[in-house]
């Protein structure tokens, strides 16, 4: 949808998307969108060292899928970023959290999280959110898009009720600063090389550092509502020395 006067149906479709993602994971900005789920988490971890550039390493979790860590191995490696493991605990199948305490923070821009992890076994994200607070780090939650339901209402008032931030097993609403998601398992269709879409939601004061192409609601020229692309960032629209990304 290069051409918004052209492309209103293309436009509406893919921004009711990424508005219902948007819901659904508590973050504001959805970029529309990647090749794939893995893709998605290599881009995020250039976000994460975009938004600290002090910092070059990034903590992964062993509970990761085998064939998404192959691929942040081969982006990472394209942009000088340190991946360092964060091991399984053996009994629990949960990241062993002492050895995420002694983990090499003071380098480290981001915690990269799988809940359910390739054990199947879900992560506590209460202490993940926690702990990157304390060590000043983002933390990034891979999961299911089945898993993303949205926070729960527990308790009702006249205004705004009161809403349960963990109701689900997935990543939990509004506490990670992205998530990523295969959106394959959605029904994805045949298309121009695999039946793969790439999901990735991140808070508001990431937006800047986002890969993708972000599509907002505006006003026409004669004050109708429109859609369009509200951010454009990738080296197909911008010089390649100024882009966020080179996908």
């Amino acid at each position: 949808p290069y051409q918004p006067e052209m492309s209103q149906g293309a436009l509406a479709a893919l921004g009711d998307f990424t508005e219902k993602v948007a819901a659904l994971t508590g973050l504001p900005c959805v970029t529309s969108s990647h090749y794939d789920g893995a893709t998605s988490l290599a881009e995020s971890c250039y976000m994460c060292t975009s938004y600290n550039p002090e910092r070059s390493v990034v903590l992964v979790s062993a509970g990761l899928f085998p064939h998404w860590r192959s691929i942040l191995d081969t982006y990472c490696w394209g942009r000088s970023i340190t991946l360092k493991t964060i091991e399984i605990d053996e009994i629990t199948g949960n990241m062993d959290l002492e050895k995420i305490q002694t983990g090499d923070w003071h380098q480290a821009a981001a915690l990269i999280f799988q809940s359910p992890n390739c054990f199947g076994v879900t992560e506590d994200v209460k202490d993940l959110r926690q702990m990157t607070n304390e060590k000043e780090a983002l933390l990034v939650g891979v999961t299911h898009p089945f898993l993303v339901s949205g926070p729960r209402l527990i308790a009702e008032d006249e205004y705004y009720g009161m809403w349960d931030a963990n109701a689900f097993m997935g990543v939990g609403y509004k506490l990670c600063d992205i998530v990523v998601m295969e959106a394959q398992p959605l029904g994805m269709h045949m298309f121009g090389g695999g039946a793969h879409l790439g999901i990735l939601a991140c808070a508001e004061n990431l937006r800047k550092y986002t890969p993708g192409r972000l599509i907002g609601r505006v006003l026409d020229v004669d004050g109708n509502p429109a859609y369009t692309l509200v951010d454009e960032a990738r080296e197909q629209h911008v010089a390649r020395q100024n882009a966020t990304s080179n996908i």
